[in-house]
């Protein structure tokens, strides 16, 4: 081989071009000549001269390396993966239907809301979740075959194909919108619990005081039976051991808020689809990052398997309810 085509390139940060690591070079298939990205040297750093407490650090002036205090701000960073705690090849489409028993006989509010058509909202939902999701898997194979690219250039052209989106942001956009299907059909279930646990407030304040799953995590309530319905308690309600509702909360929360999440758009899953986004609470980035990275098949059963825990746990204190009584 020739010798060339071993050249290292070392990239440097951008702003404070301190050095962040190294890797073979890539070469132009027409002119043989080494490619060199944006933030980057050819000129090998002096990694034996540093001291421990020492970092090189780049002169784009001089082209040269020099040697410095290792006192550069760095992001915190870690990594989450959900596990749904089952093998992905079980997962399999569910049918909800509003009618049967499947779901408990939630009370309505008269004048106001038919649970019924919450119910039936629920069931297509549900559909619709899983419709996108085989939308996802469909594109997922498309961008691994390598037969589109991964970034679209802007076109002042609308009829221009070129204006049109690429697969895998439509992946993304269709994983997305799952996300947030699913956070809108646990926050119905949520309310229905409040109507179910706390209806004697309700008709005395007419206000649905939880409407959405981060008040069932809020451990100041933890010892509610509205909390317990949702949450578990590992004693009478089945408790949510996979931590799903953690996970989806805090998708739905970094897909709304968080300047960082365009930073996955290009990140995607190798040989399965993923659900990917970086995460500063509070956007305060001095906080630690966290990288959510997780299968979007163990998602997907995460959330089926919630979804019949849930109703299990309504069941149960339905009928305690009215054995008490």
């Amino acid at each position: 081989m020739d010798a060339n085509r071993e050249m290292l390139v070392y990239h440097y940060e951008e702003q404070d071009r301190f050095f962040l690591g190294s890797e073979k070079a890539d070469f132009c298939p027409l002119t043989g000549t080494p490619s060199l990205p944006a933030h980057a040297t050819f000129v090998p750093p002096p990694l034996l001269a540093t001291q421990g407490d020492e970092i090189a650090q780049f002169d784009e002036t001089l082209q040269q390396w020099r040697i410095v205090p290792n006192n550069f701000w760095r992001p915190m960073r870690d990594e989450v993966n959900y596990d749904a705690g089952r093998r992905l090849a079980t997962y399999q489409p569910i049918a909800l239907s509003a009618f049967g028993d499947q779901f408990p006989n939630y009370p309505s509010i008269p004048q106001i809301c038919n649970s019924f058509l919450v119910v039936t909202s629920i069931c297509q939902r549900v559909r619709i979740i899983q419709e996108k999701f085989n939308v996802a898997c469909s594109l997922h194979r498309e961008i691994a075959r390598g037969n589109s690219p991964l970034v679209t250039m802007d076109a002042p052209d609308a009829t221009n194909l070129s204006c049109l989106p690429t697969p895998i942001f439509r992946y993304k956009l269709e994983i997305e919108s799952i996300v947030y299907l699913m956070r809108r059909v646990l926050d119905c279930l949520t309310q229905l619990t409040y109507l179910i646990t706390d209806a004697e407030q309700f008709k005395k304040t007419r206000k649905i005081a939880h409407n959405e799953i981060g008040r069932a995590l809020d451990l100041s309530i933890r010892d509610t039976d509205f909390s317990r319905i949702i949450v578990g308690d590992g004693d009478r309600y089945d408790l949510d051991t996979t931590g799903f509702l953690n996970i989806i909360n805090d998708l739905f929360n970094n897909f709304k808020h968080c300047f960082m999440h365009e930073e996955s758009n290009l990140l995607i899953g190798a040989e399965i689809p993923t659900i990917t986004t970086y995460h500063a609470k509070h956007n305060d980035h001095n906080s630690k990052i966290t990288f959510h990275n997780h299968s979007a098949h163990h998602i997907m059963m995460g959330f089926q398997d919630t979804l019949f825990r849930i109703f299990k746990n309504q069941k149960t204190f339905l009928s305690n309810a009215v054995a008490s009584n």
